[in-house]
């Protein structure tokens, strides 16, 4: 039975984000994380398949971001299997094609201020903070040391 995945080939598709949510008093998504003991909430669409996913929570640093590759991303991959009657299934994108490295919001000085902030990825809503890949599997990935999808990414480090 198959129960790891190739990272290369997982494709996401975005079901949640947040960026800038008020310029006038520079609340950012990351304020209302911090506000709620770093939790977030997020339903899972009802219409999606029944399936193995993987769950791809991403933060994007900032304070760096004015210059070329100054932007730091931060993701974190995990294993979730849903049961719905839901049918779709989104292409999405593969993970190494989320971001260009010179687009609006990974380009953004933080330190000039801003009324908007255009949240990064591909069109079609592949963005972060919370993607999905529908990992086609028979059972849940082990999300043990050295066997997440995401590879290195998709460890927390400690």
């Amino acid at each position: 039975m198959q129960t790891s995945a190739d990272k290369t080939k997982l494709k996401f598709f975005k079901i949640d984000e947040v960026g800038l949510l008020d310029a006038s008093k520079e609340l950012w998504g990351a304020d209302v994380l911090l506000q709620n003991n770093l939790t977030w909430h997020v339903r899972i669409p009802l219409d999606i398949a029944p399936g193995n996913y993987v769950l791809r929570h991403e933060m994007i640093a900032l304070h760096a971001a004015g210059q070329k590759d100054g932007a730091q991303n931060y993701p974190f991959c995990f294993s979730l299997a849903i049961s719905s009657e839901g049918t779709k299934n989104p292409e999405g994108v593969l993970g190494t094609s989320l971001y260009k490295n010179s687009e609006p919001g990974v380009m953004y000085d933080l330190f000039v201020k801003h009324s908007t902030y255009v949240i990064p990825g591909v069109s079609g809503g592949t963005t972060p903070p919370l993607i999905f890949c529908h990992v086609r599997v028979q059972e849940p990935l082990s999300m043990r040391e050295g066997n997440s999808p995401m590879g290195k990414l998709g460890r927390r480090r400690r």
